[in-house]
């Protein structure tokens, strides 16, 4: 019989691999957009400076232009929207499939005995909190309106899986 407390915790971080899988994932597509504008800038900049080289500009344009293409150039480089990308699809797959155990496990609780459960949460959230530690490595900074949107979805989603009050 596994006692309220494991249950409890069990809880807690299912509803904590929802969010996780969420978040990550809204991460990972807020840095391909912000990729894919610093992309379009220095697209745009680029035709502007190629234009100016035909003499289709005025000199003031030019000017932009080449500024343009300068700093968004640097910017692409300093942001690295694309590494960043990929660090939180990564992250957002592990977790995907770390959620999946949480799941496994809560739907188990019920038939495996106290040492089990505990032992199979602590491993969980030590891989949990192994892959989710990548980001500060890539330069994820954490963003609060996705983390409390994530975690508003996860818990209603949860909740409702599951019927609990």
């Amino acid at each position: 019989m596994v006692s309220d407390q494991t249950r409890n915790e069990i809880w807690q971080e299912l509803l904590d691999s929802d969010r996780l899988v969420r978040y990550y994932t809204a991460v990972a597509n807020h840095y391909r957009r912000m990729h894919a504008l610093t992309l379009l800038l220095l697209a745009f900049g680029a035709a502007s400076s190629f234009a100016a080289v035909l003499d289709v500009l005025p000199s003031a344009v030019q000017l932009i232009a080449n500024a343009l293409v300068g700093l968004v150039a640097v910017w692409v480089f300093i942001a690295d929207y694309a590494k960043k990308a990929a660090v939180a699809h990564m992250i957002s797959s592990q977790c995907d499939r770390l959620d999946t155990l949480w799941r496994n496990l809560w739907l188990e609780v019920e038939d495996i005995d106290e040492g089990t459960a505990r032992e199979r949460l602590v491993a969980l959230a030590k891989e949990m909190n192994e892959a989710t530690s990548r980001s500060g490595d890539a330069g994820i900074v954490d963003n609060r309106r996705l983390n409390n949107k994530s975690e508003a979805e996860a818990f209603k989603t949860i909740s409702e899986r599951y019927a609990v009050q």
